[in-house]
C-alpha cells in the first residue's frame, strides 16, 4: 500500500508542476458538441 501511495503522490506532483499539456485544445474540442446558437421558440399560452 505504501508503494502504491508513493507512486500516486509522485505522479500527482508531476501533473501539478509540469507545464506540458496532456490533452490538446483540438482533442478537447472534439469531445464537446457543436455550440447551438439558434434562438429557442417562445412558449405561448395554451390553445383552447
Amino acid at each position: 500500500m505504501r508503494l502504491i501511495g508513493m507512486v500516486l503522490a509522485d505522479t500527482n506532483d508531476e501533473w501539478i508542476t509540469d507545464e506540458r499539456r496532456y490533452l490538446s485544445e483540438g482533442s478537447m474540442a472534439k469531445l464537446l458538441p457543436e455550440p447551438d446558437n439558434e434562438p429557442i421558440a417562445a412558449i405561448t399560452g395554451s390553445e383552447s
